[in-house]
């Protein structure tokens, strides 16, 4: 089974359903996201509807893929840096 690579409708602002389903996340783990801040909050555009700003919305999903691949760096660099270190061996009969 391939794995579908989400896309963003086109237009420059999308729904709650759309901005979700691109992410993944579904609505408690969304509003948690915006409420902290670490999700673009949502444009008010009429007494009871919200748009996000697609750019926003792909600006975010950037930042994270770099944050991951520096990360990863870090991890792999981190790896390489240190020298492998074998236990002490133990004394036969010791206790």
């Amino acid at each position: 089974m391939t794995a579908e690579k989400k896309e963003l409708p086109t237009g420059p602002v999308l729904r709650r359903p759309a901005a979700m389903a691109f992410t993944g996340f579904g609505p408690t783990q969304f509003d948690e996201l915006i409420a902290t801040g670490k999700f673009p909050a949502p444009i008010p555009i009429g007494k009871r509807t919200v748009v996000w700003d697609r750019e926003e919305v792909l600006a975010w999903y950037e930042e994270r893929k770099k944050k991951r691949a520096e990360e990863m760096a870090a991890r792999k660099a981190g790896r390489a840096a240190k020298p492998v270190q074998k236990p002490p061996k133990k004394k036969v009969g010791a206790r």
